[in-house]
């Protein structure tokens, strides 16, 4: 399958970098993750498949909202601890205090989240693919074509992203759209101590649970650990940022 990260980021970073007041950049890319995110809690998972037309409204659009304000007001702030070298990763903690128009918010998710159901309509069993015998047949190389378009997509959708996040941290986009980061509030070494911590061991419990060496699973489950261990260390540093707000306001 195209990986959920950092693949399907692919087809949304492009519409950012052309219409940067248009969207909701972390609308865009979480909206671009969030079909696969219920793989998370398989095998308990009761609700069917969250990568139909329907699921873009019961699934996709309330995950990547509430994921959206959570990752902006709690996780992003943390950035501005992260090295700032070629990614220019401090650039992002910039994002934490932009606040879109509730539309520009939820078109962004819900066109992040379509974009990942349609590429996997092509590129999975059923779906489009079960109309089309073209792609259930044997290729040169030995895979159904489906499999094939699997494949080199996720390879083309990785270097694309790639090269947009490239991009955006050699022309400091991030700056340019929203203006410098915060100052980071507090010691750095312990909002990393934490993040890093509690990263790492949700990360060894997401590969003890069941199903978790199967890769989109295990995907998943690292990528709900990352929002995790950076919320956690928000509240670790809380008083820290409290304090900075207070004198901010000043």
């Amino acid at each position: 399958m195209p990986a959920t990260v950092p693949a399907h980021q692919a087809a949304v970073l492009p519409l950012k970098l052309a219409w940067p007041s248009r969207f909701d950049g972390v609308a865009l890319v979480v909206g671009s993750t969030a079909p696969d995110l219920a793989y998370a809690f398989l095998p308990w998972w009761p609700f069917g498949s969250t990568h139909t037309p329907l699921a873009l409204l019961w699934w996709a659009l309330p995950v990547t909202v509430l994921l959206s304000t959570v990752i902006r007001r709690l996780v992003l702030p943390g950035a501005a601890h992260l090295p700032l070298r070629r990614l220019r990763l401090r650039d992002y903690a910039a994002c934490a205090r932009v606040r879109h128009r509730w539309w520009t918010t939820l078109s962004s998710a819900l066109l992040g989240a379509a974009t990942h159901i349609a590429w996997d309509q092509f590129t999975h069993a059923g779906g489009v693919v079960s109309w089309l015998p073209t792609l259930v047949s044997p290729s040169p190389f030995g895979v159904p074509w489906y499999k094939l378009a699997q494949y080199a997509s996720g390879v083309t959708g990785t270097l694309v992203t790639a090269w947009c996040v490239m991009l955006i941290a050699k022309q400091r986009l991030i700056r340019r759209w929203h203006g410098p980061a915060e100052p980071p509030a507090g010691d750095p070494a312990k909002w990393r101590g934490t993040a890093y911590a509690v990263g790492a061991g949700l990360a060894l419990v997401a590969v003890a649970l069941p199903q978790g060496t199967l890769p989109h699973v295990l995907t998943a489950r690292w990528l709900w650990a990352g929002v995790l261990a950076g919320v956690a260390a928000r509240w670790r540093t809380r008083r820290d940022w409290a304090s900075l707000t207070r004198r901010s306001r000043r």
